[in-house]
């Protein structure tokens, strides 16, 4: 398996659910999208945290181990705020405007994680 391959797979995945989330107005179909995208990041995350971070940790190069560090450190952060936002989109009647808000803040928040994972993380994995 090429994990750093994969991992960009899986962002191209990501990303295009959130596309398309965001060009929809239903809410049954933004639960099924939703499901689907936590499953994805869910895969992702487990592959990451055993597999990426580990690797970067036991380099011998001092600044891939912090580089690793670092984003494992802070992932745990996304993974509360996203979960959040998931559960709370499964289990409402209505996408409403405050719903809304904290689904495009995570949003957000991953788009620009996954510009600097594959900018700054995935080269160091590849060294």
């Amino acid at each position: 398996m090429d994990l750093i391959k994969t991992l960009k797979e899986e962002h191209s995945q990501i990303l295009s659910l959130f596309d398309q989330i965001d060009q929809l107005t239903d809410t049954a179909k933004i639960k099924e999208l939703t499901t689907t995208l936590a499953d994805i990041v869910t895969k992702h995350l487990y592959k990451e945290d055993t597999i990426l971070y580990p690797n970067l940790a036991k380099s011998k190069n001092e600044e891939i181990q912090h580089i690793g560090s670092v984003f494992s450190s802070t992932m745990p952060d996304y993974v509360k705020d996203f979960t959040s936002v998931v559960t709370t989109i499964l289990n409402t009647q209505e996408i409403t405007p405050e719903i809304l808000t904290q689904y495009q803040k995570i949003r957000d928040k991953i788009k620009n994680r996954v510009t600097v994972e594959e900018t700054i993380l995935f080269p160091s994995f590849e060294l």
